[in-house]
């Protein structure tokens, strides 16, 4: 019963030395056109573990023209802090999919594991509490477990994603 009491005091108090440093937020994608509309959203949250290191875990949900994407993702991130306000934040990325098809009045299912190295993550702190995201370069080594061959992929679109800190 001691031994339990110890353990539940040091984790009491491990969990309040990160109580600052933890945040929610993330990102919303919409594009509307006549041939094929796109919207997603991504929450996301994430928690330091040590000064440099952060954790984070994202849950998405996409809809495209016949298409429903559903994603859960854990990143590591290294942050290098060249200023208060300014962070470069790359990381691995780690993301389970599931994409349903509606063809033909079919429904189609495919599941898939991806492996994504963001190198080009920087954010910026707007407010006291607030920051912004911008992600432009990726590496992604698609479908990992579903083919013999892996497929490299280098990403440049960009997305932004909003955080609150607290």
């Amino acid at each position: 019963m001691k031994k339990l009491c110890i353990l539940l005091v040091a984790l009491a108090l491990s969990v309040g030395a990160f109580a600052q440093v933890k945040w929610v937020g993330g990102g919303l994608d919409a594009t509307f056109s006549k041939d094929n509309s796109k919207f997603y959203i991504a929450p996301e949250f994430g928690i330091f573990v040590t000064d440099n290191i952060s954790v984070e875990g994202a849950a998405g949900l996409g809809f495209t023209s016949g298409l429903t994407d559903y994603k859960l993702a854990a990143t590591g991130r290294y942050w290098f802090d060249p200023t208060d306000d300014f962070s470069y934040a790359p990381g691995i990325r780690l993301e389970l999919n599931h994409g349903v098809v509606n063809l033909a009045g079919e429904k189609y299912g495919q599941t898939g594991f991806d492996v994504i190295f963001q190198i080009g993550v920087f954010d910026y702190k707007i407010a006291p509490n607030w920051s912004v995201r911008f992600n432009f370069c990726e590496v992604s080594l698609n479908r990992l477990f579903d083919r013999p061959q892996a497929k490299f992929a280098l990403k440049t679109e960009g997305s932004v994603a909003i955080k609150y800190h607290f």
